[in-house]
């Protein structure tokens, strides 16, 4: 048994007689040196790290690149159907009318030939009218690549792209009333239209109805007729492409330069869904109406 500190027993002539003597059979270990070698490795390891960094940090990083780049490329085919496209829908005020034109711009229809204006579309006195043409519509998928060379970090802003092509009767298009007069309210129109027009099928879906008045309304109460210019840079539509056993609704912001001109007769008041404004589909005004106060 032992007791209180504990016995230890050093081999003999193990401990050095002094802190700078070594212990009888030990020798003085030599003073540590980096060789030119090691040294060498520790330069080479550090400046592989980093080249590393500046190979591969700019890529994650907005702005431009010197050696490598992010870029969003386009990736597989998803679906590939026709569909009817409106190039401008009109909304015409209750008791009031409306002309409409639509400009698309050159080379939106690949390898088609293309459309450069389309006609006036009218709508009178609370109907809707609408301008369609049919194409092929091709979903393809978004993919952010890495790529050697220098350039600006441009990351995908969509999980998907779409081009529309061409359909084999030549793009057809539908020009026409689709919905009756005497409406009080844009409200209740539908968001998809069944064209029996050659070839037949369905619109894709929009949104193009009245919501709730968001600009400042429209009155002729006491006063006389009104006439107002409305222009619009694009709209929304979404199509539905049939992929696999589901049905993916897609958003396609399509870049048709809108021309509106709305005539307001007197003695009324419409509310004003401005579709353009932030948050909204775009296109022109839908409208609900109400009657002067007595």
């Amino acid at each position: 048994m032992h007791s209180g500190a504990q016995d230890w027993m050093p081999l003999a002539n193990a401990r050095p007689t002094s802190v700078n003597e070594p212990a009888a059979g030990f020798a003085k270990a030599p003073a540590r040196r980096w060789s030119t070698r090691r040294r060498a490795l520790v330069w080479g390891t550090t400046a592989g790290c980093v080249v590393a960094l500046i190979l591969v940090l700019p890529p994650l990083f907005a702005g431009w690149a010197p050696v490598l780049h992010r870029t969003c490329k386009t990736g597989t085919i998803a679906a590939d159907e026709p569909f009817w496209i409106p190039a401008i829908l009109v909304n015409a005020p209750y008791e009031g009318n409306v002309s409409g034109n639509a400009s698309i711009p050159p080379g939106f229809i690949v390898d088609g030939q293309g459309f450069g204006s389309t006609d006036g579309m009218p709508a009178s006195n609370g109907s809707v009218g609408g301008v369609f043409f049919h194409v092929w519509l091709a979903l393809f998928s978004l993919v952010n690549t890495t790529v050697w060379g220098p350039g600006s970090n441009v990351a995908c802003s969509h999980p998907f792209s779409m081009t529309a092509t061409t359909d084999f009767n030549g793009s057809q298009v539908y020009s026409g009333i689709l919905g009756n007069q005497g409406n009080l309210s844009d409200s209740a129109e539908p968001h998809s239209y069944n064209l029996t027009a050659p070839p037949g099928g369905s619109t894709v879906y929009f949104d193009n109805g009245f919501v709730s008045a968001n600009t400042q309304d429209i009155s002729t109460c006491g006063g006389p007729a009104k006439s107002v210019p409305v222009n619009s840079p694009e709209f929304t539509v979404w199509v539905p492409f049939a992929i696999g056993n589901r049905t993916a609704i897609v958003p396609y912001e399509i870049p048709f330069d809108q021309m509106f001109h709305y005539r307001f007769p007197s003695n009324g008041t419409w509310a004003i869904d401005n579709l353009s404004a932030p948050g909204g589909p775009g296109g022109g005004w839908a409208f609900s109406y109400s009657t002067c106060p007595p």
